[in-house]
């Protein structure tokens, strides 16, 4: 490597370690991938103690970035260049290509950085979560995913029986990803004959695949209560003791307007791939489904939320 290559690498490296620290990431181990001729796989790995939750919000940061996120042997989170971006016959990526998914994936950090803040500070006064994802991911996935996908319901065909006050918003949750049936909006006009459960929605898991994280980081970004729904699966975020319902409610569908575009592509390449898998005749032709030989360039790619954050 010249002396300038040299110095592009490492101002390129300190440059995203610089990222990941300013969200309070800590990096416990980093690729970069832009030597000349390097054949190593970009890919970061983010300690787990970085904050309680991490684990769903980087998995939904890689969803939307088109990263691959997996768990290590420590159960920290691995973050990798997305393989099926690589051609099995290229002996190397074009550093433009690799430069542009780098900021990719800091792009996405940024924007769902920027909006866990209240729960990051909720968490340096001593209010933790009660459950998090990440701890229970591979139990969960198990489970889970041996069940098929679930049809999605449309809201028509059940929104007579949703509280009066959220309809629009069930409606627009669903529209925008988030599939749920069941909900709550918490509100004792609406419950004049007992004790209303407090504000709920309950998100179904097997919309698609690795939805769970996403949800979680929703109810997070939105300042709800982010658990497993009381039968044992399925996402269920709630609005915390004291909060302002109302307002509660707006907030949960404003970022959902946010994250919801921000992983329509996720939806539907994870669904397509699903289905795809579920045709395949022999344990063969699933493993070279997934590895196809296609170099994509997506330089041009930018990551942009309703604000028009890049």
């Amino acid at each position: 490597m010249s002396s300038e290559a040299c110095e592009l690498f490492m101002n390129r490296s300190r440059h995203f370690n610089k990222v990941f620290r300013k969200f309070g990431l800590l990096v416990s181990d980093i690729h970069i991938g832009l030597e000349d001729g390097s054949l190593e796989i970009p890919s970061v790995t983010i300690d787990r103690t970085s904050y309680p939750g991490v684990e769903a919000h980087l998995f939904t940061v890689a969803a939307i970035a088109n990263w691959r996120a997996q768990f290590n042997p420590e159960y920290n989170i691995l973050l990798s260049f997305p393989e099926i971006t690589r051609c099995s016959q290229e002996r190397t990526t074009p550093n433009h290509i690799l430069i542009a998914t780098w900021q990719r994936l800091t792009d996405a950090l940024t924007v769902i950085a920027d909006r866990v803040k209240s729960y990051r500070r909720m968490i340096d006064r001593g209010m933790y979560p009660s459950i998090v994802w990440g701890h229970h991911a591979s139990e969960w996935h198990r489970e889970l995913w041996e069940s098929c996908l679930h049809e999605y319901v449309p809201p028509s065909e059940f929104i007579d029986y949703v509280d009066r006050s959220i309809r629009n918003h069930i409606i627009e949750l669903n529209e925008l990803g988030f599939a749920t049936i069941e909900s709550c909006s918490g509100l004792k006009w609406e419950h004049p004959d007992r004790e209303p459960y407090r504000p709920y929605v309950m998100f179904d898991e097997r919309s698609y695949p690795g939805s769970t994280p996403h949800f979680f980081t929703l109810g997070d970004m939105a300042g709800w209560e982010s658990v497993y729904a009381p039968h044992g699966f399925d996402a269920y975020i709630r609005v915390y003791d004291g909060d302002h319902i109302e307002s509660a409610w707006e907030r949960l569908v404003r970022v959902a307007r946010i994250l919801g575009p921000l992983l329509k592509d996720y939806r539907h390449f994870s669904r397509q791939m699903y289905h795809s898998k579920k045709h395949l005749e022999s344990p063969e032709e699933q493993e070279r489904e997934r590895m196809p030989c296609v170099l994509v360039d997506d330089s041009q790619r930018k990551i942009h939320d309703l604000s028009g954050i890049q």
